[in-house]
């Protein structure tokens, strides 16, 4: 019975950190979409959020 308890709350902290981590994406875009509207260049934002040029270039796409 306590390996599926385990297995239970393994799971359930394995969500939760996913979880997390969507967020911190999810707050990493927001901020990089609030620096392109103050003309920051890609290659700042990308220093400053940790997102890649790739992916500075695409929200600045999505915004157009």
């Amino acid at each position: 019975m306590t390996d599926i308890l385990y297995e239970k709350q393994g799971s359930y902290l394995q969500g939760k950190e996913e979880g997390r981590a969507e967020t911190r994406g999810e707050e990493k875009a927001i901020i990089a979409r609030n620096l392109l509207k103050m003309k920051m260049s890609v290659k700042d934002i990308s220093t400053a959020t940790g997102l890649s040029e790739a992916e500075v270039l695409e929200l600045q796409k999505e915004m157009q």
